[in-house]
């Protein structure tokens, strides 16, 4: 594989992560901050804007996930998709952790 497609991988599992709270958000209808708010990223947007940045997140970790060519039989593949993916999750919930705290 080329560094690329491992670089690939690790922001796969960013963009996918970051899919499951903006997409949770707005299915319960409730406001949470996107890049789209005011100011970006610590304001409120709408359950509809978050399902929007949801779905742009997901196709954005799925074409990764594709160009990363991530497989079974390549470990180091799936080790780096994995580490984006186990960063993002605790780089996040502190984020909106601090950020619910205010």
């Amino acid at each position: 594989m080329e560094w690329y497609q491992y670089l690939s991988g690790f922001w796969a599992g960013f963009f996918l992560v970051n899919t499951i709270p903006h997409y949770v958000a707005g299915l319960q209808g409730n406001k949470f901050t996107t890049a789209f708010a005011s100011p970006p990223g610590k304001g409120l947007s709408s359950p509809i804007m978050n399902i929007v940045w949801a779905l742009i997140n997901l196709f954005a970790g799925l074409g990764l996930f594709f160009v990363a060519k991530i497989d079974t039989d390549n470990w180091l593949s799936l080790i780096i998709f994995f580490v984006g993916v186990i960063l993002t999750s605790f780089y996040l919930s502190n984020r909106f952790g601090k950020q619910n705290q205010e």
